[in-house]
C-alpha cells in the first residue's frame, strides 16, 4: 500500500499545480517559538528532552487522527496518510524550480534566474556569485536536497507510515529554528536530524550508483567506509558528483567554454529523477515479493 501511496503523491507533486499554495511549514516555527521559551528553563533537562517535548505533540496528532479515521473506515486512515505524505514533501516542486530556473537562463534573464536559484539554494545563496558560480551550487545542491524533499520523506513513510513522514519533515524544520535556542538546543536539533537523515542518505547513495555507474559513484570516497562513516551531506555530494562524471565528460567542453552554463544543473536533475525512478522499482519489487510469498 505503500507502494501506491507514494505514487499518488508523486502525481500530485506533478500534476496539482496549486498544491504549494497549501504546503507552508510557517505554523511549525510559530509552534516551536512560541514553546521554546517555557522550556528552556533551568529545572527543565535540555537537549534531548525539550526536542521530544516539541516533536512529540505533532507526532502524536498525526497518530491520534490515523488511528481514528481508520476505526470509522480504514480508508479513511489510508486516504489520511497519504495526505500527510503529500504535506511533507517539498515545500515546494524541485523539478518545477529548476525547470523556470533553466528556462530563465536560456531567455537570459540573468536576474530571474537568480531569483530562482536562490529560491532553491535558500540561505548558501549569494547575489554576488557569477552565473556559472550559481549554476554549480545549484548542481551540488539538487544533489543533496533530494533526500530532503522527496526521499527522506518516503523512507520514514514506508517504515512508519505517517507518523514517520511527519517525524522527518518535523526533525528537520525542527534543527532550521533550533538555531534560536541554546546551544544545546541547537546540538540536539542537529543529532536527531542527523538520525533520521542517515539511512536515506546511504539509499541514495546506492541510488546513485544505480542510476548512474557504480564506480564513478565510489571515485571520490577515501574508502568503502565512507559509506556509514562519512557526514551524510558530504557523502552525498562527492557520491553525486562522481555519478555525474561519465554524463559531464561528453559535455565537458562546453561546460567550460561557458557555452551552456547549465549543462551540470540539467544533468544532475535528470540524476535526480532517475535516483527516485530506482527506488520505485525496487519498492514495486518488494512489494510483488510481498504478495507472492
Amino acid at each position: 500500500m505503500s507502494l501506491i501511496a507514494i505514487l499518488l503523491s508523486l502525481f500530485a507533486e506533478n500534476y496539482w499545480h496549486g498544491l504549494e499554495r497549501w504546503r507552508h511549514y510557517d505554523w511549525f516555527n510559530r509552534y516551536v517559538t512560541a514553546l521554546l521559551p517555557w522550556l528552556e528553563k533551568p529545572h527543565i533537562p535540555q537537549g534531548p528532552v525539550t526536542v521530544l517535548a516539541l516533536m512529540l505533540p505533532p507526532i502524536l496528532l498525526v497518530w491520534l487522527s490515523g488511528v481514528m479515521l481508520a476505526g470509522i473506515w480504514s480508508g479513511f486512515g489510508y486516504l489520511f496518510g497519504i495526505a500527510v505524505l503529500i504535506f511533507c514533501l517539498g515545500p515546494q516542486d524541485l523539478n518545477r524550480q529548476v525547470q523556470q530556473y533553466l528556462h530563465a537562463v536560456e531567455n537570459e534573464d540573468e536576474v530571474e534566474a537568480k531569483r530562482l536559484a536562490c529560491e532553491i539554494l535558500g540561505d548558501v545563496c549569494d547575489d554576488s556569485d557569477a552565473p556559472m558560480q550559481i549554476a554549480e551550487n545549484l548542481r551540488e545542491a539538487l544533489l543533496t536536497q533530494i533526500v530532503d524533499r522527496i526521499l527522506g520523506v518516503f523512507f520514514w513513510f514506508v517504515v512508519l507510515g505517517p507518523v514517520g513522514a511527519i517525524l522527518f519533515r518535523a526533525a528537520q524544520l525542527l534543527q532550521q529554528t533550533g538555531r534560536h535556542g541554546s546551544d544545546v538546543f541547537a546540538s540536539a536539533t542537529q543529532r536527531l536530524y542527523a538520525i533520521v537523515y542517515w539511512l536515506p542518505a546511504r539509499l541514495c547513495v546506492l541510488g546513485y550508483a544505480l542510476a548512474g555507474n557504480f564506480v564513478d559513484t565510489m571515485s571520490y570516497w577515501i574508502s568503502p567506509a565512507d559509506l556509514w562513516r562519512r557526514e551524510s551531506r558530504d557523502l552525498l555530494l562527492v557520491s553525486g558528483v562522481g555519478s555525474l562524471r561519465q554524463d559531464m565528460r561528453v559535455t565537458t567542453e562546453k561546460w567550460l567554454d561557458g557555452q551552456d552554463i547549465t549543462i551540470g544543473v540539467s544533468h544532475a536533475l535528470a540524476l535526480v529523477k532517475r535516483t527516485v525512478i530506482v527506488w520505485l522499482v525496487v519498492l514495486a519489487l518488494l512489494t510483488l515479493a510481498g504478495w507472492l510469498l
